[in-house]
């Protein structure tokens, strides 16, 4: 699945757009990943601050893959792996 998302790569810069996927090859065990929109890499948990993710399905995934995940208009920081 390829989702579009809102990236905070920092805590106190903007969002930008990119997209989740679970179909790119640096996934692994069907755990998305984060590509910035005109990047080519993707973004690792500990490369971003936090995501935006509308889709509740991958937004489950992106946590369990170690992102932050905001949720309405706070941070879930459990949802995190520690940095």
């Amino acid at each position: 699945m390829i989702i579009r998302i809102e990236v905070k790569p920092e805590r106190n810069e903007k969002y930008l757009p990119a997209v989740l996927t679970n179909e790119h090859p640096e996934s692994k065990s069907g755990l998305p990943v984060v590509v910035i929109d005109g990047e080519r890499q993707v973004r690792r948990p500990s490369q971003v601050y936090c995501l935006r993710v509308s889709d509740p399905q991958m937004a489950e995934n992106a946590r369990r893959g170690g992102y932050l995940v905001l949720r309405g208009r706070s941070v879930h920081e459990k949802s995190a792996k520690k940095r």
